[in-house]
């Protein structure tokens, strides 16, 4: 099952993207509230050898912002590998640009909802075994 990392400043948007996911059947979802915690859970995550596969982060944060996360996540070794989606409340095509300039996975537009979620995570519950039917 992939591990996910959820970093919002915004308390009510992890949550509702939380129980977004688990009803797509991610069972492994984490969260941050800053880029910086985040950094450290990821260092974290890898040291005990159970990494995250995907790190899905808004965009404007206090601090550092997601796309500054995208960066320190992609010039660090140990946790470079995790896919890395951006979460905008604008599909501006300078920072769509950046985005994919910094190595990011994906992005989503503000408001996000669950067709829009499936759509773009379901690839990661593909492998996993669904239980047979009776």
């Amino acid at each position: 099952m992939p591990r996910v990392l959820l970093v919002d400043d915004v308390e009510s948007m992890r949550e509702v993207a939380k129980k977004m996911l688990s009803e797509l059947g991610f069972r492994k979802v984490d969260e941050a509230r800053n880029a910086e915690i985040a950094l450290k859970m990821l260092d974290k995550a890898y040291i005990e050898g159970q990494p995250y596969k995907l790190v899905i982060t808004d965009w404007e944060m206090p601090g550092k912002s997601g796309l500054d996360l995208l960066k320190d996540i992609r010039i660090n070794e140990n946790i470079s590998e995790a896919d890395v989606f951006l979460l905008t409340s604008h599909g501006a095509q300078k920072n769509i640009v950046q985005a994919i300039n910094a190595g990011v996975t994906g992005y989503l537009v503000k408001p996000i909802n669950f067709i829009t979620l499936q759509k773009k995570f379901g690839k990661y519950l593909a492998h996993i075994e669904k239980p047979a039917m009776a």
